[in-house]
């Protein structure tokens, strides 16, 4: 539900970008122009880091399942971190975000100077790309040896462990979901904090570059953290629909049985 929510007040956000990219003018007034921005940056982060968060409950549930808790306090807690810590990262924007006037119209941008803008841009690469992407890569890449391991090697059953079966093998579907997330995070979000730490960096190789072309990239690389929040309903569905499935077999083996008919 979290990252649901994270996503959708996300891509909510995503029209009136489009329009302040296209008109160059930002037409919501001075409310929307903090209410709009600050949302759009902390629903970013909050999707981030419940993805984060989601990967190490799932690595903890395979790794060491008798010693998760799955109590719904413990749940929240995670969530309310998740979303507590994207709000803090977003207060210096949320606080200095104003309409500022521009060659074509007004400009919705943060007041403050160069330095301060690299510094906090730098923080945020850091702690919404660089920190959750190499968490969730690791995390994820665990767990595909972790199920690897599990299909591939002889199993006993019974109390006694007598009787062993033959390996299973991998089904490609989850590796390749697993996958899929990890890819998908790092293509959607890298290319576009790559792009905005290449002025503040390297401001000399944007200058042989023709604005047109600045703009499209821009537009392009911004829709992609776009897509990702487009994606995840697709990838968290797959990869637990055998989970759901598997718990309402479960489900319906433990039912009691009918009491027979005397006839």
């Amino acid at each position: 539900m979290s990252l649901a929510l994270a996503d959708l007040l996300y891509l909510f956000t995503a029209p009136f970008i489009v329009y302040d990219s296209l008109a160059a003018d930002w037409a919501f007034g001075e409310l929307g122009c903090r209410l709009l921005f600050s949302l759009d940056l902390i629903t970013l982060h909050a999707s981030i880091y419940t993805l984060t968060a989601m990967s190490l409950d799932r690595y903890r549930a395979v790794a060491n399942p008798l010693a998760t808790s799955s109590s719904p306090s413990s749940g929240m807690l995670r969530v309310g971190l998740a979303w507590g810590l994207a709000v803090a990262l977003s207060l210096p924007m949320m606080i200095t975000l104003h309409l500022e006037d521009g060659d074509e119209g007004q400009l919705c941008v943060p007041a403050w100077d160069e330095q301060s803008s690299k510094a906090y841009m730098s923080v945020l690469f850091c702690t919404s790309m660089i920190g959750p992407g190499l968490a969730i890569g690791a995390l994820y890449a665990t767990l595909g040896r972790l199920y690897w391991v599990s299909q591939t090697r002889p199993w006993a059953s019974g109390s006694g462990g007598s009787t062993s079966y033959p390996p299973r093998a991998p089904r490609p579907k989850v590796l390749l979901l697993i996958l899929g997330i990890v890819l998908a995070f790092w293509a959607c979000f890298l290319p576009f904090w790559l792009w905005q730490l290449l002025p503040l960096y390297r401001p000399d190789v944007l200058r042989t570059v023709p604005v047109g072309t600045q703009v499209t990239v821009n537009r392009i690389l911004t829709g992609l953290t776009y897509g990702n929040s487009c994606v995840n309903p697709f990838f968290y569905t797959l990869l637990t629909g055998g989970k759901r499935r598997r718990n309402r077999q479960v489900t319906s083996v433990n039912q009691p049985c009918p009491k027979s008919s005397p006839q």
